[in-house]
Parts: structure tokens; C-alpha cells; sequence
């Protein structure tokens, strides 16, 4: 699907339009700003029984040991919106999402507002460690980087499940990262510990709101912006994993079931689908899909098996036949979205 970029002639300007960008010729990229960069960290929120939660994540951004301003944006709740202005301190900015419903949207709303030179975002379930900023900033500062994410560990509510396999990290929203070595460069980060360009950012257009995370259902709205802004930016629109900026994200007791597991690898399937079809860089936009299903999931499974074949011991069985079971969820889920789209584009064919 061919996209179309809107630019802005600052600040002041307001989004026109989420909806298919990037690919239109434009004068190049706007230069990138110099070190020494003022930080915004965006936290949305929606769920008020979250709120515990909220003003640990703002607590934890205000710990940072580099200088920052926080705004939380608040989606279409009024009743959170209120508990959060009386709670939080004069020095945290609190708004209302005034964009469609929707992560990307609330996001978008301070993107479209902030003047700071760089923006970080930060889930409203996750905390993140003193130091997290810093290793951001200093990874903004190398040459032909546009945007930088840190390393999120699971927070279990209670015990990590025997069988849950590290492999699978990211259905509780946990990243897959070896914390050995330095930074590297990557596909894409997650908005859960992101920081980007905010002159960038704001050229493309933020989150597409047409592919946006609502409520509690996954969305891969921040892998399509990774990969928008790697293509509009080309040379200089490099992303680098930076494992020693670290986030904890909660993962509530029922998350960690079989249940959730199957519905969140059937989402993340079906997900990939839409990303294959809106991404500007169709060659990229499953790239790191493909060599995690050929060899990380094989080998983990495989290593699994002789786990327990060593040990007389379950759980590296338990674990291989949960990646099994994600793998054929992540599969059903695209392939169904896959078909279905396919009889929507064959129907309006013949209606048209």
C-alpha cells in the first residue's frame, strides 16, 4: 500500500492525517539536533485500576539521574484523568488524549505538543531502574541514529510459571535481550522503553493511529513507526538496542496462564499480517520474524527437550511444548487475518 508523508512546519501544526505514510519525495530529512538534549518521557494510561501502578512509573521517571519533564496522557477517561491531576505533583504535566482512541493516539497527543529535542515513552505498567535515561541519550548522541530503546525484564505479580519459556519474553512485554555486550543496532524498539527523535517523530507523522494499540489488545503500531522512520531517514535513520537502559513491566497474575499465551501469540500473528500490509519497507517489516521462527524457537525447543532428557526434570519439556503451542497460535492468528483480508479486498473488488 502506497503511503503518504506529511510534514510539518512545526510545532503548531497538528496532525492531518495517520492513516498510509512515508513514501512521497520530500526535501531530505531535517538535520538531527546536537548533544546536550532536553528529555520528555510520555506515559499514557487508560485503565484506572492501574493506577498504583501510574505513579510508579512517574515516580520512576522523576528518580532519573538525567534531567527530564514528564506528561501523562490520559485516554478517554475522565474519572482517571481527574485522580491522576490531583495526585500527581505541579511538576508532571497531566492532559486528556485529543487524538482517536487508543496508545497511539494518547502518545501522538504529547508528540504534537512537546517542544523537548527528545522523546522517550514509557508504559504506564512499567518502572523504569535509575540510570534508564542516561545510556538513552548518550546512544541518541552517536551519528545516524534516530531513535534508541532499552532492555524491559519481566516484574512477575508472582513466580515466573515453570513452564514459561524466556523465548517467549515478549507476550508479557518483556524483551528477549542478552544483557552481556554493548548496544546494537536493531529492526525496531517497543514503546514501552523508547526514545526517539522528536523533530523526527513529528515528520512522520507519530503512531498511526489506524494500527493502534486499544485497551489491553497488541498492537505492533511501534514496529511500524521503527520501520517508517528507518525508511524515511535511510543512512541516518538508524535504531540501536541499548541493553543497559532497563525497564521492569508488571505482569499481573493472570497473564500468566496458557490461556493468555495462546491469545496473545494469536494477536501478535494476526498483527504481523496488517504490519506486512501497511509498512513502508515491505522487505523489512518481517525480517526479524523470520530468523526468530527458523532459529531461535527451534533451537530453544530443541534445547528444551534435552534439558529434560539430562535432568529427568519437566520443565524443559514444558517449556519447548509452550513455544510449540505459541508458534501454532502466532500461526492460526495470521493466517486466518491473512484469508480474511483477502475476501474484504476480493468483495470491494466486485462491489466497485
Amino acid at each position: 500500500m502506497s503511503a503518504d508523508l506529511h510534514s510539518y512546519a512545526g510545532i503548531a501544526s497538528d496532525f492531518t492525517s495517520v492513516r498510509g505514510l512515508a513514501d512521497r519525495p520530500q526535501a531530505g530529512p531535517d538535520p538531527l539536533p546536537t548533544p546536550d538534549r532536553t528529555v520528555g518521557v510520555v506515559i499514557a494510561c487508560f485503565d484506572a485500576r492501574r493506577m498504583n501502578l501510574l505513579m510508579q512509573a512517574i515516580q520512576s521517571v522523576r528518580d532519573q539521574d538525567y534531567p527530564n519533564t514528564v506528561t501523562v496522557v490520559v485516554d478517554y477517561n475522565e474519572n482517571l484523568f481527574e485522580r491522576v491531576l490531583d495526585a500527581v505533583s505541579t511538576d508532571v504535566s497531566v492532559m486528556r488524549n485529543t487524538r482517536s482512541r487508543g496508545a497511539a493516539g494518547a502518545r501522538n497527543t504529547a508528540v504534537l505538543k512537546s517542544d523537548c529535542d527528545l522523546l522517550a515513552f514509557l508504559d504506564d505498567d512499567a518502572c523504569a531502574q535509575v540510570g534508564w535515561l542516561r545510556p538513552l541519550v548518550r546512544a541518541m548522541d552517536q551519528s545516524g541514529v534516530v531513535g534508541v530503546g532499552g532492555r524491559i525484564l519481566p516484574r512477575w505479580q508472582e513466580e515466573c510459571p515453570r513452564w514459561f519459556p524466556p523465548e517467549l519474553g515478549w507476550v508479557v512485554g518483556a524483551s528477549i535481550v542478552d544483557s552481556n555486550g554493548g548496544n546494537f543496532p536493531v529492526r525496531n524498539v517497543w514503546s514501552g522503553s523508547m526514545m526517539v527523535d522528536r523533530r523526527a517523530i513529528q515528520r512522520v507523522g507519530g503512531f498511526r493511529e489506524d494500527l493502534s494499540k486499544v485497551g489491553g489488545a497488541p498492537r505492533p503500531e511501534d514496529t511500524e513507526l521503527c520501520l517508517r522512520l528507518s525508511h524515511v531517514y535511510g543512512q541516518d535513520g538508524q535504531w540501536l538496542m541499548v541493553p543497559s537502559a532497563l525497564v521492569e513491566h508488571y505482569v499481573p497474575a493472570h497473564r500468566a496462564t496458557i490461556r493468555y499465551v495462546w491469545n496473545r501469540c494469536w494477536a501478535e500473528g494476526s498483527g504481523k499480517v496488517q504490519l506486512r500490509t501497511m509498512a513502508a519497507d515491505r522487505g523489512r517489516a518481517l525480517s526479524d520474524e523470520r530468523i526468530y521462527l527458523s532459529r531461535a524457537i527451534p533451537h530453544a525447543i530443541g534445547a528444551g527437550i534435552l534439558e529434560s532428557l539430562r535432568t529427568k526434570q519437566a520443565d524443559g519439556l514444558m517449556r519447548s511444548a509452550t513455544m510449540l503451542l505459541g508458534v501454532m497460535a502466532a500461526l492460526l492468528g495470521a493466517i486466518i487475518t491473512g484469508l480474511g483480508s483477502a475476501i474484504n479486498r476480493r468483495e470491494k473488488g466486485e462491489s466497485g
